[in-house]
């Protein structure tokens, strides 16, 4: 982790510079410029398997990420219903071509219960898919988790996530952010700013203080 001083000139307030989330996308943009054939094999053997009938339309598709397990130390839960309401909002701004399209909606989490849940609240028309790796109930330290055969199943499931055009996310977790990071800087771009995003719990890590330090200490995000 670099000290303060040595953080890039360019991540600065004001004019000519760029907020730390701006410089964290394109750092993960540079870094997904060429994935691993691995884990593209991974990504496709989990569609075949949540989605047999093949992705549905990017506007079909809702994508959801649900950080619960050992993330209460840093960040307020969000209840499984203010997820639900804002797909049903999302839902809403689908083009009119596609209004009356079956909804998919791919809930990315390490948590059972949170799937559980979501699961159990979502409208019976809804069709819910999920991927990537789940703790087991009571095991939430993610650093022992999210490693080996985990960690592969879990980036898999990180490129199955971008393949929808609506995201409700946390970014007071650093999955949120990545997702949202790829969202803005790989999928965007390529078509043509066709994504939006909710976010129900803001956060950034590193953080850039009023004076244009950054920080590496934060409550949320780490």
């Amino acid at each position: 982790v670099p000290e303060c001083g040595t953080c890039p000139s360019i991540v600065r307030p004001g004019p000519g510079g760029v907020t730390v989330g701006d410089w964290m996308a394109a750092a993960m943009e540079h870094l997904f410029q060429s994935v691993e054939p691995a884990v593209i094999s991974e990504a496709e053997r989990q569609v075949r398997s949540v989605f047999p009938n093949g992705l549905p339309h990017p506007d079909d598709l809702v994508m959801v990420n649900v950080r619960w397990g050992d993330k209460k130390r840093e960040m307020k839960p969000v209840p499984i219903l203010s997820f639900i309401r804002e797909v049903e909002k999302l839902i809403e701004t689908r083009p009119p071509e596609r209004a009356d399209m079956p909804l998919h909606v791919y809930v990315a989490t390490e948590d059972p219960r949170a799937l559980r849940e979501f699961i159990a609240l979502s409208p019976p028309s809804w069709r819910i898919h999920a991927s990537g790796p789940l703790q087991m109930e009571g095991h939430t330290n993610m650093w022992k988790f999210a490693s080996g055969r985990n960690g592969l199943q879990s980036l898999g499931a990180l490129l199955v996530s971008l393949e929808a055009n609506r995201f409700v996310l946390t970014r007071g977790s650093n999955w949120s952010r990545l997702i949202d990071e790829l969202r803005k800087n790989v999928v965007d771009p390529r078509c043509g700013g066709c994504t939006s995003m909710v976010d129900l719990s803001p956060g950034e890590w590193p953080t850039m203080l009023g004076n244009g330090t950054i920080t590496w200490e934060s409550s949320s995000g780490r």
